[in-house]
């Protein structure tokens, strides 16, 4: 079995650690915590004074989302919140709390994002223009083909060129063949008006790892080696 219980040390700075007067009250109750009588505070393992540090600086944003939240919860019981309600002490302890990196913005608020417009649904000469992008890149995979001399030594890259200029032939023949559909133009005109306007963007966290690519690197190295061992 477990339960929450307050370390004696943390409860003398949170208590002592200076407040909105508007939160006297669940401060009190904060700091009042003692949980089940057979557990013994002294006990606890204390955390780093500078997590308790971090804590009691920020009390007050604590509080303040506590308490907000509880009135959103009240609010509720009567006729409902909404997500945008319940999102104003999250995003406030985000803010005054996630900050791994000092003076470093780790922190994107969930937002709303307005999304371009298809700028093709808008040009009369998108069919042609597109034909004779798909012609250049055609002409480029054709001429790199070629450049390759047939050797031993660079069959699988004039493999890969073969495989890009055959699916560039056939972009260059799609395009042609639904150039000749007269209503081409209109069915991208028709999806571009479907398309939405706007999205919404969630909160992202950054968390900033130090030694971890070299960790990556060192561990990838590892298994490369240990694999060329087995065989």
């Amino acid at each position: 079995m477990t339960a929450f219980v307050w370390s004696d040390n943390i409860k003398i700075i949170l208590s002592n650690a200076e407040a909105d007067s508007f939160l006297s009250d669940i401060k009190m109750e904060l700091c009042g915590t003692d949980g089940d009588s057979n557990y013994q505070s002294s006990a606890i393992v204390v955390p780093s004074s500078e997590d308790v540090e971090f804590i009691s600086c920020r009390i007050s944003a604590l509080l303040h989302a506590v308490k907000g939240a509880r009135q959103c919860d009240d609010v509720a019981k009567s006729h409902g919140v909404n997500e945008a309600d319940q999102r104003h002490e999250w995003d406030a302890l985000l803010l005054n709390f996630f900050q791994p990196v000092f003076g470093q913005r780790d922190v994107l608020l969930e937002r709303q994002l307005n999304f371009t417009r298809n700028l093709v649904a808008d040009d009369s000469s998108f069919t042609t223009r597109a034909i004779e992008v798909a012609d250049e890149y055609l002409a480029l995979c054709v001429e790199q083909y070629l450049s390759f001399p047939v050797t031993p030594e660079t069959t699988g890259s004039l493999w890969q060129a073969a495989a890009a200029r055959d699916q560039a032939t056939q972009f260059s023949d799609d395009m042609r063949s639904r150039s000749l559909d007269k209503g081409f133009a209109e069915t991208i005109a028709y999806h571009s008006s479907m398309d939405p306007v706007t999205g919404k963007c969630d909160a992202i966290l950054v968390i900033p790892c130090s030694g971890v690519a070299t960790a990556m690197l060192q561990r990838i190295s590892y298994l490369v080696s240990t694999s060329r061992k087995t065989f």
